[in-house]
């Protein structure tokens, strides 16, 4: 009997000492894992076939050509000056196909949404070109695809402000010599029918220099925004508008505006200066009424006795 503790104190001696043993293997299992070598086809810096040689080539501060020819809704052939050097309007454009199963459907529906959300109004603060690369769709797709497209807006568009956005299609020489100007490489690719490109949205200023590219369908409404504001080069928006702009800087790696701390900085140190500059003045200003008043107080005391004399 006496030696069931002893027993007991074994057992659970034991018992954790196995525990300790899994949970190593556990740890030993998952470091293994981890270091060892991936196949080919799982590394993360393989591209696949699909998208070789179909990296954004990025061209900010470069210009379109405007007298690229393309078809509108209606079928009337237009060039895409008629969407630039519109009042100092910038324009959001995109380069998608209609018939794409996936992302592009995706990418639309994404930008429709976000313009809803960013307090600009379309056709009088910024204009909207979307261009089909696929030289087999026509007028009539790019129709259905406006009009699903406008009805996602709040508020129905005046038609004055209807016709600052366009869907076009066009020539496959059309397309190619628009995206080429952009950088925006896309492939067609036989075997399935479809086409392989990137997911990017351009704004232009008003003479059609590129400005941004947004990439992908994760970027907020605050980003785009900023994006049509830095394009309008000042022409649009209001003045804190202005303001948020010259403290807002872009960054590649995040894909967004982040605030530029060293401008901040300048502006908390210029209203530093100010605030001091002004409690100063008007510490001066107190001291100065101090004073005089002391000094009427003075010259009324030194009068008085002066004033009690008898006339001779």
């Amino acid at each position: 009997m006496l030696q069931l503790p002893l027993v007991s104190f074994t057992v659970t001696i034991i018992n954790a000492l196995r525990a300790i043993l899994i949970r190593s293997l556990a740890v030993l299992a998952l470091a293994a894992a981890c270091l060892w070598p991936l196949p080919a086809h799982a590394q993360l810096n393989v591209v696949p076939k699909q998208r070789e040689g179909l990296e954004i080539v990025e061209k900010m501060g470069q210009k379109i050509p405007l007298d690229i020819d393309f078809l509108d809704t209606s079928g009337e052939k237009v060039t895409l000056a008629k969407y630039f050097n519109d009042g100092g309007k910038p324009v959001v454009l995109a380069m998608v196909y209609f018939r794409c199963p996936l992302i592009c459907p995706l990418m639309l529906s994404n930008l429709q949404v976000k313009l809803s959300e960013v307090s600009l109004k379309l056709g009088e603060q910024y204009n909207l070109v979307i261009v089909s690369f696929d030289p087999t769709e026509g007028p009539a797709e790019a129709g259905k695809q406006r009009e699903g497209f406008l009805a996602g807006f709040p508020q129905a568009l005046p038609r004055n402000v209807r016709d600052k956005f366009g869907i076009l299609t066009g020539s496959a020489a059309s397309s190619q010599r628009l995206a080429d100007a952009l950088g925006f490489p896309y492939k067609f690719l036989p075997e399935s029918g479809e086409y392989s490109h990137s997911t990017v949205i351009f704004t232009l200023s008003p003479e059609g220099m590129i400005c941004r590219n947004i990439y992908g369908v994760n970027y907020s409404p605050h980003t785009l925004r900023l994006a049509i504001l830095e394009a309008s080069e000042g022409r649009i928006g209001t003045v804190l508008d202005r303001a948020i702009m010259w403290c807002f800087t872009y960054h590649a790696e995040s894909g967004g505006y982040a605030l530029a701390s060293m401008r901040v900085m300048k502006v908390g140190a210029v209203a530093s200066a100010l605030a001091v500059g002004i409690v100063l003045l008007l510490m001066w200003g107190v001291e100065r009424r101090r004073r005089r008043a002391n000094r009427v107080v003075a010259l009324a005391q030194m009068s008085g006795p002066i004033a009690a004399l008898p006339a001779r």
